[in-house]
């Protein structure tokens, strides 16, 4: 009986047979893209949150309740996704959701940036462009 392999070598052999697969390049696109871009865009988003909502003396209950509206996009990932499996925009499948989620997220990243620092008083306006802004990067 052959010893169950180690999970480095387990890793190693996975990583390997994707290799195989679907070729370096793609991989290593698929890191950066992951790992970098997104990674980096959700750590500084959601590390933004609480100083935009302190500057606009939101109480901590407050604040809780906006966070969990502003993640509502990676809530809803696999809905979104099996609703544009189902349901195409126009006469494809993934394209138009691809775009309708990049036109919210620059619309609430841009609108989050242009706000001198919650200028409108609302947390539920700044959490609703959090929420547009995640719903880029998820």
């Amino acid at each position: 009986m052959k010893a169950p392999a180690s999970p480095r070598g387990r890793l190693t052999g996975f990583v390997q047979t994707l290799e195989s697969s679907f070729g370096r390049r793609f991989l290593l696109f698929m890191c950066m893209n992951y790992f970098g871009l997104k990674g980096i865009a959700f750590a500084v988003l959601q590390a933004s949150m609480l100083p935009y909502f302190q500057k606009m003396d939101v109480k901590g209950v407050e604040f809780q309740l906006a966070s969990v509206v502003a993640m509502i996009p990676w809530s809803m990932k696999g809905f979104i996704g099996v609703l544009s499996d189902i349901v195409p925009i126009g006469r494809f499948h993934k394209r138009g959701y691809l775009l309708v989620s990049a036109l919210l997220g620059l619309v609430g990243i841009g609108m989050l940036g242009l706000d001198d620092q919650g200028r409108s008083g609302d947390p539920w306006f700044a959490a609703v462009l959090f929420a547009m802004a995640f719903a880029f990067i998820a």
